[in-house]
């Protein structure tokens, strides 16, 4: 267990008020965005010239900021993202929080005592991984997945040294995050760089072998709120530093609410004495915002706890029962034994969500008691009451009561712990009056004077120093000592202005020193980017193509063998499948490789070492640092590709996984054609393994939709395996549908069933052809066509990033070959509510 002083609470702050509402109600530290570069692009965030005033609260606090720079960084902002860097750096803020390779390689290499958090986006999830990038970047602190349980964090924490920060209550994503390409796929605007549409929380129908499976309600993906309230003794012995709050999009109010209640428990924790919520605290949570509570991943996959189905917005607190309905707007409820009374101005609703996400519901008017312990309440501006039947549930959505009293809570920002001060007093005739505390020293510019009619005194130090309500600390004690040593009292003159200065003048400067400015290189950019011309031979360039399907090696691998020259097969196949297929690719001269996991936590460790072990293997598609690492100590001849799973879409992010152990790397889907064209001449084109057409992976995700609704919810393997007898798909609208299937570790990927075709990649790079469920006879025609050559089949469409690919029946226009591709305007994705 970590030790308690080292328990972090971490609060979001999306606004200067969120900021005070976080520190008043005991937040040890906030993390907060700038208006650019951040993952939550649509919060108010902050600039670099109100940013000092969020440090000058937060210190005053004695609390610490962390700015979040955590989004993908194409090469044209990596320079922009640099003058960030600098002046944050200047400023002297506690950390940076980062998702980008290349940023991290910046930070690491112009400001060395800058603290990086690698970004939960980095999903980083198991020990090795988290070494290899603590050692690269001098980390501080890895934010892990929400996914993580806690036997994962224990073998974490065991075999790691670096601080782990965990989430404990917000919103949760569907996907791993940084994993997640749906919101870009779908409506063009990427999670990875801070513009996530949230289309999780969108309605989606599933289908088992072409028919429709029933479901409580259509929010298939759409997981309930996270709330690891009761857990947080459980997280600080299992290893976690940092607890954090979810909710730079949320309130003021919202911040202020949940940091009040998990202060109120860590601070149990931190005396030895965790205790579960009390009723009151619960309530306070769900009143804040809840869509249902759930302890997420903490102890493993429980799929039908993890997901509501009805339910994509806020729920509100359940309180009562409708027994009557009078007419018009007048309604009998029964309240339940623990909710308080209804007030007026109370946010009412009633029953289940309908097909469009809405509830009757209204502003409470009146109420008083009525018979048998029933309440007649009045509901004004109501809406749909007239749909209010007998037995639906009532739910309180606000209370402005509440809300008032939150308010309240960050009218006034205080520390919530202070630090003990031990001011050390020197004072003499003829020398300056001297303050120390530790290793600060602040003393007067004039000497002091003789007085024996107003000595200085012990008592009056203590008074005045004493006043410390708008700084950190706290006095602990005081020493006065003159020429003689320690005394009570000293024939010296000074007045108490001087002391109140000289005691604002030590307490700035120990916070100054808390919080240093931290130098910059600013030759750093320079040698990072000359470093790329020094790169070691580049692999040869080979043509590749992804099957996951046995019947699809035996077609592609004789296309490979006839058309192109050095030919290569990834082989993302049922493990006791893969023997075949390799000797079926070495019978025509074509190497194969194998695939690792999106993600590896401990866990699937032994998965990936019995991929290494397999005879015939002359590569592997790595797409977690893990494989990157553990496939290069074990096999230094493999060739090892970076797959687009590691979100390197500009030169210096590539370089970077090149140095972890790649010999290629495939862009991530975030980078647009410029993007791609820039990697490619930058890196050499040998190094580059671009996607020429694929099935776009819009969620990755430990949640499995086929255990919740086609078994019993159990974790895989024993849900009774329901997708090895099942072909399930997901349908949003007729123009998308999408396959589910579990991978090797059992984890369920949800993929386009369309194939998807970027434009042209720009010089004569290794490029990669994924196939899903195409048959053999579709692989032969495919694979026929031009496809090969780097050209897109002739009735195909480009990728539109914001649209749907065409399917090969539907004639189109092939893409413009120029340097830069404009993808049609974006198909507008609704927003949960």
């Amino acid at each position: 267990m970590n030790p308690p002083s080292q328990l972090e609470l971490l609060a979001p702050a999306g606004s200067l008020e969120s900021l005070r509402a976080a520190l008043a109600n005991g937040a040890d530290a906030v993390y907060l965005g700038l208006d650019r570069f951040s993952a939550r692009r649509r919060a108010e965030n902050f600039s670099l010239e109100t940013l000092p005033d969020a440090l000058e609260l937060t210190r005053r606090c004695g609390a610490k900021l962390y700015v979040a720079m955590n989004t993908l960084l194409r090469d044209g902002e990596v320079d922009h993202a640099a003058t960030y860097l600098q002046q944050l750096c200047e400023l002297g803020i506690d950390a940076l929080i980062v998702q980008d390779p290349a940023l991290a390689a910046l930070a690491a290499e112009a400001c060395p005592s800058l603290a990086l958090h690698a970004s939960t986006q980095l999903t980083l999830a198991e020990p090795l991984a988290i070494t290899a990038a603590a050692e690269r970047w001098g980390l501080k602190r890895v934010i892990l997945p929400r996914e993580t349980s806690l036997e994962d964090l224990a073998t974490i924490r065991r075999d790691t040294s670096v601080e782990l920060e965990m989430f404990v209550h917000g919103a949760m994503c569907i996907s791993y995050s940084g994993q997640c390409q749906a919101s870009r796929h779908l409506g063009h605007r990427s999670g990875n760089r801070g513009e996530c549409a949230q289309p999780c929380r969108l309605d989606w129908e599933m289908q088992s072998d072409g028919k429709a499976v029933s479901t409580p309600g259509h929010h298939l993906l759409s997981p309930r709120d996270l709330c690891l309230a009761n857990r947080l003794g459980d997280l600080a012995t299992a290893g976690a530093t940092s607890f954090k709050i979810e909710g730079r999009l949320k309130s003021p109010e919202y911040v202020a609410a949940v940091v009040g209640v998990y202060r109120s428990l860590l601070d149990d924790v931190l005396e030895g004495t965790p205790r579960t919520m009390t009723q009151s605290e619960s309530d306070r949570l769900t009143l804040a915002f809840s869509r249902g509570f759930s302890e997420g991943y903490v102890d493993g996959n429980v799929h039908n706890k993890l997901v509501d189905t009805t339910v994509a917005g806020n729920v509100g607190l359940a309180v009562g029962v409708v027994t009557r309905v009078f007419g018009g707007e007048t309604l009998f409820v029964r309240m339940r034994e623990e909710a308080g009374e209804l007030e007026a101005g109370d946010g009412l609703a009633f029953g289940a969500f309908d097909e469009d996400d809405r509830r009757p519901g209204g502003i409470l008017f009146n109420t008083r008691r009525a018979a048998s312990g029933q309440f007649e309440i009045i509901v004004g501006r109501s809406n749909g009451l007239d749909n209010v039947q007998p037995g639906d549930e009532l739910y309180l959505t606000s209370a402005p009561s509440l809300q008032r009293e939150i308010r309240q809570s960050f009218t006034r920002v205080e520390p919530h712990r202070r630090v003990p001060l031990c001011i050390e007093v020197e004072a003499s005739v003829d020398t300056p009056l001297r303050l120390r505390a530790g290793e600060i020293t602040v003393e007067s510019e004039t000497p002091l004077e003789a007085s024996e009619r107003k000595p200085l005194t012990l008592e009056f130090l203590q008074t005045q120093l004493a006043k410390l309500s708008n700084t950190p600390f706290s006095l602990e004690s005081v020493t006065l000592t003159g020429p003689d040593g320690p005394a009570d009292e000293l024939g010296v003159f000074v007045p108490a202005s001087l002391v109140n200065q000289l005691r604002r003048e030590l307490t700035e400067a120990l916070v100054a020193s808390a919080h240093p400015a931290k130098p910059f290189d600013t030759g750093a950019m320079s040698r990072l980017r000359e470093s790329l011309e020094s790169l070691p031979a580049a692999p040869e360039i080979e043509k590749t193509i992804l099957v996951r399907h046995r019947d699809q090696v035996l077609p592609a691998a004789k296309t490979l063998s006839k058309r192109s020259g050095l030919g290569r097969l990834w082989l993302e196949l049922p493990r006791q499948q893969i023997p075949d297929a390799i000797e079926q690719c070495l019978d025509l001269g074509i190497a194969a490789g194998v695939v690792s996991p999106r993600v590896m936590g401990p866990d699937q460790r032994a998965y990936l070492d019995d991929l290494l072990s397999i005879s015939g293997i002359t590569g592997m598609l790595a797409r977690n640092i893990t494989a990157l690492q553990a496939t290069r100590a074990a096999h230094p001849e493999w060739l090892i590709v970076a797959d687009w799973s590691l979100n390197a879409i500009n030169p210096l992010a590539a370089a970077e996984l090149l140095a972890l152990g790649a010999d290629r790397v495939a862009p991530g889907l975030d980078a647009n054609d410029v993007a791609r064209k820039t990697m490619t001449l930058a890196l050499d084109p040998a190094r580059i393994e671009a996607l020429r057409g694929y099935h776009a992976a819009l969620f990755y995700t430990q949640y499995c939709p086929i255990s919740h609704h086609l078994a019993a919810g159990a974790d895989y393997p024993h849900c009774g395996q329901p997708c090895k007898d099942h072909h399930v798909t997901l349908i949003h609208d007729e123009a998308h549908t999408l396959e589910v299937r579990r991978d090797g570790v059992g984890r369920i990927e949800i993929l386009d069933d369309e194939l998807t075709f970027p434009s042209k990649p720009r010089g004569d790079s290794t490029t990669r052809i994924e196939f899903l469920t195409e048959t053999a006879e579709e692989i032969e025609v495919l694979l026929g066509s031009a496809l090969l050559r780097g050209e897109a089949p002739a009735p195909l469409a480009p990728e539109p990033a914001a649209s749907k690919p065409v399917k090969p029946a539907k004639p189109a226009k092939p893409a413009a070959q120029d340097d830069t591709y404009i993808p049609p305007a974006p198909r507008e994705i609704p927003r949960s509510r």
